[in-house]
């Protein structure tokens, strides 16, 4: 598996919403998932997008933020 940082923006969100629904959909995870989700949103913080958990129905809607958050 590729570095986090080194993922493109795509594969990046593909995984955070494979990760979110392991450990909060299912209910299925260890704890590598737990630190791989925290980093994954991390790194797309990072690179401008806006994360947004959605309850009802249980999704994970990630936007790319029209400003970048200054470094």
């Amino acid at each position: 598996m590729k570095k986090i940082s080194e993922m493109p923006d795509e594969e990046l969100i593909s995984y955070a919403k494979q990760l979110y629904n392991a450990i909060y959909i299912v209910e299925c995870y260890g704890l590598k998932d737990l630190y791989d989700y925290a980093a994954v949103i991390e790194e797309l913080t990072r690179r401008g997008y806006k994360i947004q958990e959605v309850q009802k129905p249980g999704k994970l809607v990630i936007k790319k933020s029209v400003f970048s958050p200054s470094l």
